[in-house]
């Protein structure tokens, strides 16, 4: 793929969706980084396995802009946003299902920043271009077009939860981001975001990146571009903040004068925080940028009981996303072409 369509994709994506050392349990909600919150990682010592599934060559198109990775006992699930479709792949790499097209009318889409998948195995879809959700069943057919033209923005990230509901973030909403709809559509609740940071922040410094456990109804929001992530048990916040074990600083942003207006920017290439996040059976691993050179290349493990720290992985190269399963990583990455992987830690499994 050519340097310039790899530019475009990567700003599309852009778009369409425009860590930890220690729990603070003595102030769930704290701004401040705790004093005795250490900042070294511990590497496990692993050896991987590299196995391809699709992409990765001039001549496989099967993938073409890949992000929102799944991955379930149903098989491998993500959004190939430019040609705006949903694709769920066998283990082995086999193209089980593709839905969608780009347009407005049922089963096409203008704008899915998100899927995700609940306890049924079903694909929760957010197209917030649309003002919907379509549900897709484990085969891949529409189920449900959800309505969310009463919402007072765009939301970004989805989160479904018991009784065909969806929890929706809005980070231009920063009173109460947290948006909880019905099968219907209809507004339920509205919630603040557990830190008293959040509302102070302009969205763009805010950026959150969302993942869920459909087995326990937990889900996580960890800051794209700052410093630390939040549990959730559906729509009840856990009681302790974790915080990344390579410290963020909130980045510095820019206005300026445009067109007599005001407009606000992030300064030039902010550092990133969370790049993706994925549960296992017994931890939340978190895929971590930073300002090291190994960066995009860790994972960092926290405990889903406190949000502390227990350990990190080192890649053998740089991802853009990952997703935990049966003792290993599904991954995707994008240069210099697009593909899906599975690492498998030789003789062990991460649990």
């Amino acid at each position: 793929m050519d340097t310039s369509k790899r530019w475009l994709i990567a700003t599309t994506l852009a778009a369409a969706v425009a860590t930890v050392s220690g729990a603070c349990d003595r102030d769930p909600g704290g701004t401040k980084r705790p004093a005795d919150v250490a900042g070294e990682r511990k590497y496990a010592a692993v050896q991987w396995e590299k196995r391809r599934l699709a992409g990765g060559a001039d001549d496989d198109t099967s993938l073409i802009s890949p992000y929102r990775l799944n991955a379930s006992d149903a098989g491998v699930t993500l959004i190939d946003f430019y040609p705006k479709q949903i694709k769920r792949f066998a283990h082995g790499g086999t193209g089980t299902w593709t839905f969608g097209r780009e347009g407005g009318g049922p089963g096409e889409f203008r704008n899915p920043s998100d899927v995700k998948l609940d306890a049924r195995g079903r694909a929760w879809v957010l197209d917030g271009a649309n003002s919907r959700i379509t549900v897709l069943t484990p085969g891949g057919a529409v189920e449900a077009h959800i309505p969310l033209s009463n919402l007072p923005g765009q939301p970004h990230e989805i989160v479904p939860v018991s009784g065909n509901r969806a929890i929706l973030i809005m980070s231009r909403q920063p009173e109460k981001p947290i948006i909880i709809v019905n099968s219907e559509g209809a507004v339920e609740k509205t919630m603040r975001f557990p830190a008293p940071e959040f509302s102070s922040q302009h969205y763009l410094a805010a950026q959150q990146i969302t993942s869920s456990d459909a087995r326990t109804g937990r889900w996580i929001s960890a800051y794209r571009l700052a410093d630390g992530f939040f549990l959730f048990n559906e729509e009840r916040p856990l009681s302790f903040r974790g915080w990344f074990v390579e410290p963020i600083p909130f980045p510095a942003l820019v206005t300026k004068r445009v067109n007599g207006g005001v407009s606000t920017e992030l300064q030039d290439k902010p550092l990133p925080a969370a790049r993706s996040a994925t549960f296992s059976t017994s931890a939340v691993y978190v895929l971590f940028g930073g300002a090291s050179s190994d960066r995009n290349k860790v994972i960092d493990a926290y405990s889903t009981e406190n949000g502390s720290y227990l350990q990190s992985f080192l890649l053998p190269e740089a991802v853009r996303e990952i997703a935990w399963y049966n003792g290993g990583f599904y991954t995707l990455r994008d240069d210099p072409e697009p593909e899906l992987a599975y690492w498998r830690p030789v003789g062990t499994t991460i649990p």
